[in-house]
C-alpha cells in the first residue's frame, strides 16, 4: 500500500489479489442496490444481475475468508433479487427500524423510572406532534437558519434544505442532468426550491463512473427536483480540480 495525495492506493500483489477480488464484487453488488434506490435502473431488470453479482461475490469472499465469516444476513441477500422482481421497488428499510431509534433517544434521557413508561411515551408523541407542525406542505423546504435575501423580498436563502427525502447541504456536489456543480446556497421562492451552485466543466474520465471536474466561471440556479447528488468526491492531483464519482 502506498499513499498518493490524500488517497491510498494498494499495488497489485498475489498476496492481496483475492481480497481486492471479493471487495470489487461486493461494489459491483451496491452498484446495483445504489442505482435501484435512485430509480437510475428498472428494479425488475436488475433482479437477475443482481443475483449473479451476490453468487460471484459469496464465492470469492469464502475463497480468500473461508465460511467462518459468513453469517445469516449474507443468505438473506439472495432474497434481495426476487423481492425486486415482485414488488418493482428496492425495501432497504422497516418503519420498526426506524421508528425504534427514536423512541431510544428519547428513553435514553429519562432518569425517573417510576413511570418509565408513560415519561418515553410521552416524550414520543411530543415529538411526532413537533414534527408534524414544521412539515413543508411541498414535502420539503430550507433547513436551519434562514435569511431574507437583501434586496430580494419574498426569497429566502439557507445552507440546508430537504426535498421528498434528498438532502442538500452547501459544500455538496451536485449534478444537474450532465452538468456538475458545487453548491453555494440553498434558495427558497414561493413553493419553489433551488441551489446556487458555481457550475464545474468536465476536464477528463477517470473511469466509467468518475471524472474529473473543475470551476468552469459561472454560477447558476438548479431546481431541487432537477439534483441529484454526487457519491463522493476528492480533490485531484491538479490543483482546484476535483473528482467526482457518480452512480
Amino acid at each position: 500500500m502506498r499513499r498518493t495525495g490524500f488517497r491510498f492506493r494498494i499495488e497489485d500483489r498475489a498476496e492481496t489479489r483475492g481480497y481486492l477480488e471479493s471487495f470489487a464484487a461486493l461494489c459491483e453488488c451496491l452498484d446495483v442496490f445504489v442505482l435501484c434506490k435512485r430509480c437510475a435502473t428498472d428494479p425488475a431488470q436488475a433482479a437477475e444481475p443482481l443475483r449473479q453479482r451476490l453468487s460471484k461475490y459469496m464465492t470469492l469472499h469464502q475463497r480468500v475468508y473461508g465460511t467462518r465469516l459468513v453469517r445469516p444476513k449474507h443468505h438473506w441477500n439472495f432474497d434481495i433479487p426476487d423481492q425486486l422482481a415482485k414488488d418493482g421497488c428496492l425495501l432497504d428499510a422497516f418503519i420498526v427500524e426506524r421508528i425504534h431509534l427514536q423512541v431510544k433517544w428519547i428513553a435514553e434521557k429519562v432518569r425517573n423510572t417510576t413511570t418509565f413508561e408513560l415519561s418515553v411515551l410521552s416524550g414520543v408523541t411530543n415529538e411526532a406532534f413537533s414534527r408534524a407542525a414544521t412539515a413543508s406542505a411541498i414535502a420539503g423546504g430550507l433547513c436551519g437558519k434562514t435569511a431574507e435575501l437583501p434586496g430580494a423580498p419574498g426569497i429566502f436563502v439557507a445552507d440546508r434544505m430537504e426535498y421528498r427525502g434528498l438532502k442538500v447541504s452547501s459544500k455538496d456536489v451536485v449534478f444537474r442532468g450532465e452538468q456538475c456543480g458545487y453548491v453555494i446556497a440553498c434558495v427558497c421562492e414561493g413553493l419553489d426550491l433551488f441551489a446556487v451552485a458555481d457550475v464545474w466543466a468536465c476536464r477528463a474520465a477517470v473511469s466509467h463512473n468518475s471524472a474529473t471536474w473543475s470551476p468552469a466561471g459561472t454560477r447558476e440556479l438548479w431546481p431541487v427536483q432537477q439534483l441529484e447528488l454526487a457519491t463522493a468526491w476528492y480533490p485531484a492531483s491538479i490543483a482546484g480540480s476535483w473528482v467526482v464519482l457518480r452512480m
